[in-house]
């Protein structure tokens, strides 16, 4: 617990409702606004429920003993599923809102996850929370983003059906999959982009860990889980019946969603997304990294600033860093102000471009200037030397034949064309055009976005790729399948 919180104590004692009313108003605002007494309230709830099943079964009560989370006549969810047109397997996944079958869309028999809505007091508020998960994924159409196949109810249960995607949580595959620097950025663009992608459709996520992404067999990350997702363009503050469910995972949460979780935008998303990159980069989480599955995080912990991914792993490259500090800058003011900045970055590292981290550094300006032109820069060196030695010989050749003058002539034309020649290649006055027109498209697609028309939006966000591809920033985009299958 953290300090400021309330005495678990008094928590209990509210819980029961053994103490006056005024004095339980003000622990209940509490437990509302802070996720770790919150968590522990729901302890509260899930040992009474146990406790009773102990107590009845050992009274011989066989129906009372069942009892707990996803067993009673709350949840009448049973171990073998039955869905029209699908093939449940028996067996399942058991979470705190939800149940996860695994099965067979016998039409098609493509491998599906079939995520099944606990009816619990456990999981109050929960059936808004389900309803916008449906309701978000329905919006979002990306490689990287899991997609819903269908919905419905099954027993007064709300459902909906997913792809299985075969493969590891983000953290277990960077624990057991070696991969470069530059593999893991590539990684973690593609999570960017398909965040970005789900902000210019009008949805947070606001729970980004690293069992919400999964890596599939192919290597391509899929952002699931959008349970706890808020929709931008409408209120994002919760329902009333959703006040005790604070948004977020303490140890991935921005500051701003524990302070005030009412007061949040996209840039929560962009804190999370620079943890995610923290952790793929030093291979620990950035906060309560000693922290074992037994014990739970402090509000400081929660709160923390985590150490310089190179205090970590020295061998993180210095931009690399920047750009991850940046993104879980404490002041939401400073970082990326959407996950598209924070996806550029991450390629402009990977093209060997400025890194907007540290461009307000002038040394490291300079350096990146000299090694991007540093082919340029050695051709005019070489034309400017030829030029040299060429201008030495015909002031030395005075008294030259027609013949050596012409061919001294010839090599100053030679090298004044060359010099022409790759000023031409260079093609400064075509790149600044398309870069104006880059900045228009982008302009385009942030209206349209906030006008929802998404076709536009997405149509203007392809051709700013198409422009990029020509100026040699981002390589070719290529259309991308999920392997949801081994």
């Amino acid at each position: 617990m953290g300090i400021g919180c309330v005495a678990e104590v008094d928590m209990f004692l509210a819980y029961r409702q053994e103490i006056p009313v005024e004095q339980t108003v003000p622990i209940l605002r509490h437990i509302a606004a802070c996720p770790l007494c919150h968590d522990v309230w729901k302890r509260f709830e899930l040992d009474e429920q146990v406790a009773e099943g102990i107590q009845s079964a050992l009274r011989g009560d066989t129906t009372g003993a069942d009892v707990g989370p996803g067993w009673g006549p709350d949840e009448e969810l049973p171990d073998q599923l039955e869905i029209p047109g699908f093939d449940i397997r028996p067996g399942y996944i058991e979470g705190g809102q939800a149940r996860v079958y695994r099965g067979t869309y016998e039409a098609s028999q493509e491998e599906v996850a079939v995520k099944v809505f606990h009816n619990s007091s456990l999981n109050e508020g929960g059936n808004e929370r389900f309803a916008r998960e449906i309701k978000s994924l329905a919006r979002l159409r990306h490689p990287n983003v899991i997609t819903i196949r269908s919905d419905g109810q099954i027993n007064g249960h709300a459902y909906f059906v997913m792809p299985w995607i075969e493969g590891l949580t983000l953290d277990e595959y960077v624990k057991q999959t070696r991969l470069s620097f530059g593999q893991r950025v590539e990684l973690l663009s593609k999570i960017c982009d398909a965040v970005s992608h789900a902000h210019r459709r009008g949805v947070m996520h606001l729970d980004l860990k690293p069992t919400n992404v999964r890596v599939d067999a192919a290597g391509e990350p899929i952002v699931m889980d959008f349970g706890l997702a808020r929709l931008t363009e409408t209120d994002i503050s919760e329902p009333p019946n959703l006040s005790l469910g604070v948004a977020g995972t303490p140890l991935y949460m921005a500051p701003e969603q524990i302070d005030n979780h009412e007061d949040l935008d996209v840039r929560a998303d962009v804190y999370g997304l620079g943890l995610l990159l923290y952790e793929v980069l030093v291979g620990q989480r950035a906060k309560g990294a000693r922290l074992t599955k037994s014990q739970q995080p402090t509000l400081e912990m929660a709160q923390a600033i985590p150490p310089p991914p190179r205090a970590v792993d020295p061998k993180v490259p210095h931009e690399l860093e920047a750009i991850t500090l940046r993104a879980i800058e404490h002041d939401r003011e400073r970082r990326y102000q959407t996950a598209r900045a924070l996806y550029e970055d991450l390629r402009n590292y990977k093209t060997g471009l400025l890194v907007q981290a540290k461009a307000h550094q002038p040394w490291y300006r300079f350096r990146k200037w000299m090694h991007r032109y540093r082919e340029a820069i050695a051709a005019y060196g070489l034309i400017v030397l030829t030029m040299g030695f060429a201008f030495a010989i015909r002031i030395r050749l005075d008294r030259v034949t027609d013949q050596q003058t012409a061919i001294v002539e010839r090599m100053w034309r030679e090298a004044n064309e060359a010099a022409i020649e790759r000023e031409r290649e260079q093609n400064f006055e075509l790149n600044r055009i398309r870069r104006e027109l880059i900045q228009a498209h982008e302009g385009i697609e942030l209206l349209a976005s906030e006008a929802g028309d998404w076709d536009l939006a997405d149509e203007s966000y392809a051709k700013t790729l198409q422009i990029r591809e020509q100026l040699g920033e981002v390589g070719p985009q290529a259309p991308r399948s999920i392997v949801e299958t081994p």
